[in-house]
């Protein structure tokens, strides 16, 4: 299984030349604002893209994930997963993903340092027992 991850494209990622392979990973910042017309421009862009799997994570850039969770996922095709603490499977290969980032209270899924990232990790470990 072929994996392509990328990240932090904030609005560009109509520029970059993606390589091609069997899952392609966006692990966040894909807005810059982080408004609703940039997810689903975005949205719309990820689900041309030719891989067979696509898994996207939201990042602390992505206020309208936040604010609003996943808009319409009904309207998603079924080879897109988003991935906020929770897990899956793809063809005998765990993934897990996770929004939440240390820091202030300025960027989205911020969690404080202690108990409320502490709860993340657990989940995390929970998912690698399955």
């Amino acid at each position: 299984m072929k994996l392509v991850c990328i990240g932090d494209t904030h609005n560009k990622h109509r520029e970059i030349n993606i390589p091609n392979g069997d899952v392609l990973i966006h692990i966040g910042d894909f807005t810059e604002a982080g408004t609703k017309h940039e997810t689903l421009d975005f949205l719309e862009w990820f689900s041309e893209q030719p891989h067979k799997h696509k898994i996207f994570i939201a990042g602390n850039h992505d206020f309208f994930m936040e604010k609003s969770g996943l808009p319409e996922p009904q309207n998603l095709p079924s080879n897109i997963f988003y991935l906020e603490d929770v897990g899956i499977e793809i063809e005998g290969v765990k993934f897990w993903g996770s929004p939440v980032t240390p820091g202030d209270d300025t960027w989205a899924f911020h969690r404080e340092r202690g108990k409320q990232i502490r709860h993340t990790g657990i989940r995390f470990r929970e998912i690698l027992r399955y």
